[in-house]
């Protein structure tokens, strides 16, 4: 074990954890990521949107027809870059992992594909707060309710 952590080389438990970490990226490709769900008494059965990688799904509409009562920006899918690109980064990591652990095998890689991982979830969780507060703040003063 001594000689394998002076050699730099991940152990096989290390790189079975790294292949499914990489197949598991893939799966979040066709999962939601988040789900908000809404319950009030003029909708019993409540509103839910999903947000995926790629797009805003469940009830979008009836959600944007309730905002433009309070004075927020509708929800489109195109009006956000990151459903584009999500998709390419997710996939991209998923790669490095399959990559460093099948062909690589070098902890230096390992942390390497680490640390972008990490820089990437701190700049898409501001990015997130970014936009988040921007609908969130950034009301229409002219709405019917607010």
């Amino acid at each position: 074990m001594k000689k394998q952590i002076l050699s730099h080389n991940m152990s096989r438990l290390t790189r079975g954890i790294l292949v499914l970490s990489g197949l598991l990226l893939i799966a979040v490709l066709f999962v939601p990521l988040w789900r908000i769900e809404l319950n009030a008494p003029q909708y019993p059965e409540g509103l839910v949107m999903k947000m995926y990688p790629n797009k805003l799904s469940g009830n979008v509409d009836i959600i944007n027809g309730l905002n433009h009562y309070i004075g927020m920006k509708t929800l489109h899918t195109e009006d956000f870059i990151e459903f584009t690109i999500l998709p390419y980064i997710i996939i991209f990591f998923s790669m490095c992992c399959l990559l460093v652990a099948i062909v690589l095998h070098k902890r230096k890689w390992l942390n390497t594909v680490f640390i972008l991982f990490i820089l990437f979830g701190i700049i898409a969780m501001a990015d997130f707060w970014r936009w988040e507060y921007n609908y969130g703040h950034n009301l229409n003063p002219n709405a019917a309710i607010i």
